[in-house]
């Protein structure tokens, strides 16, 4: 999941609305295709969270409004990240 973050928070960094618009569909094409072997793994409520916020995302694309794009793709990126991360085997997921 390290790829769609880090395409998220540079598409949050990114000054060209079209930079920025291709990394935001690149994360969601990427999300998509990774979606359901989260899915057998992952607690459901943040998923639709990440489904909700890319829908969102995707409109402050449309509309110009950059700074609410780019708030919603660093929460996006750090919503993707800590559900990649409560699955990883480490000795505090197992407590």
């Amino acid at each position: 999941h390290d790829p769609i973050a880090l395409a998220l928070e540079q598409a949050a960094q990114a000054s060209d609305s079209q930079d920025a618009n291709a990394l935001l569909q690149k994360a969601k094409d990427a999300w998509d295709k990774r979606w359901h072997g989260t899915a057998v793994l992952a607690d459901h409520g943040p998923m639709d969270e990440i489904d909700s916020l890319f829908s969102q995302t995707q409109a402050y694309a449309q509309t110009e409004k950059r700074a609410d794009f780019s708030a919603f793709c660093l929460r996006l990126a750090q919503l993707i990240r800590a559900t990649a991360d409560e699955h990883q085997a480490t000795w505090w997921n197992f407590l």
